[in-house]
């Protein structure tokens, strides 16, 4: 994964993710010791919730302060990814770093690694549509003024 210094800039950190296509970055002291990441989503937080302030300190660099999210949790390259997942929902975190097994940073997953990785684990089971998953199942939703043919042609979708 990219890494930029601490001492960077977010216009720095804004190019280099530009650059390296990549939604994260490391972010790391002068020790080479990880402090956290910055991603695009944290970016796009602080453009939206600090508005001009943003463009007025782009260039200062301890704002890269405000954009770093220090929640990295671990998990183990032996875990399934249902797991790491739920780690990642637990800590709040869009990154997580893999171990190996005697504890030693082997790689980091993303979020966006783990929704890619999940759909190609799924390609070979039943076909899973949208509505499906956005209702409940056996439930069929009708707007007060839909007419009755509606309201039974759903009630037929949905076996009710």
């Amino acid at each position: 994964m990219p890494a930029i210094s601490i001492n960077d800039t977010v216009e720095h950190a804004r190019n280099e993710m530009l650059r390296k296509k990549t939604n994260y970055l490391l972010v790391i002291d002068e020790n080479k010791n990880i402090l956290g990441y910055v991603s695009k989503w944290s970016m796009l937080k602080a453009i939206a919730t600090q508005g001009p302030l943003w463009k007025r300190r782009i260039r200062d660099k301890m704002f890269i302060d405000y954009v770093l999210n220090t929640s990295i949790p671990r998990v183990k390259a032996t875990d399934p990814i249902e797991k790491a997942a739920y780690t990642l929902v637990v800590n709040n975190s869009e990154v997580a770093i893999v171990e190996d097994e005697t504890g030693n940073i082997a790689g980091f997953i993303t979020k966006d690694t783990l929704v890619k990785a999940y759909a190609k684990k799924s390609r070979d089971a039943i076909e899973v549509l949208v509505e499906n998953v956005m209702t409940p199942g056996r439930v069929g939703i009708v707007h007060p003024h839909h007419s009755l043919n509606h309201v039974i042609t759903k009630m037929k979708t949905f076996y009710l």
